[in-house]
């Protein structure tokens, strides 16, 4: 099992680097049983990151521009497309990791609009342009997390709560886009 970090999907040639380490274990395979997963800081991303495998075939850094997935980490992840400015928007669902991204996309996403939808008593490390206060799942909303190995843990309401979820904020603000 290959366990990598941000420090392998930073810089320049990071989607080389990426492929690299998919191909050493595509050939590892012709010998045994290898992987190799991503390694984050915060949230259900081993969810998130299943349904995206599960839709379209590739993990992260997929680009839906064109009506069908492309994937090419260092060209369409989020920091990556930040520090080369291109988004003129941002939508971020959990702020809190935008901390990590290096220094020109910070400096982007402080020039343009940035809508964030975070839990209660988050602190955006950098000025929204609208803020929604979300519940947090398995505290206020029920829910399923992912575990790193990908095995789902549903999860209960402990405290009530009137903040929506993040997907009634989503959904709201796609029926006003779509609408």
């Amino acid at each position: 099992m290959f366990f990598f970090g941000a420090g392998v999907t930073r810089g320049r040639q990071a989607h080389r680097t990426v492929e690299a380490l998919l191909q050493l274990v595509t050939d590892l395979n012709d010998r045994g049983r290898f992987y190799a997963r991503r390694m984050r800081r915060f949230g259900d991303v081993a969810g998130a990151d299943s349904v995206l495998a599960w839709q379209t075939g590739y993990p992260f850094g997929v680009n839906l521009s064109r009506g069908y997935p492309r994937y090419n980490p260092g060209e369409f992840t989020g920091p990556e497309m930040l520090a080369r400015g291109e988004p003129d928007l941002c939508l971020l669902i959990g702020s809190e990791t935008v901390a990590d991204f290096p220094p020109e996309s910070l400096e982007h996403l402080k020039r343009i609009p940035v809508i964030v939808l975070d839990p209660p008593e988050a602190e955006p490390p950098v000025p929204a342009a609208v803020r929604f206060t979300t519940a947090v799942y398995g505290v206020h909303r029920p829910g399923t997390a992912y575990r790193m190995d990908e095995v789902p843990v549903p999860l209960r309401v402990l405290l009530p709560t009137d903040y929506p979820s993040d997907a009634e904020v989503l959904n709201e603000l796609l029926g006003r886009v779509a609408g």
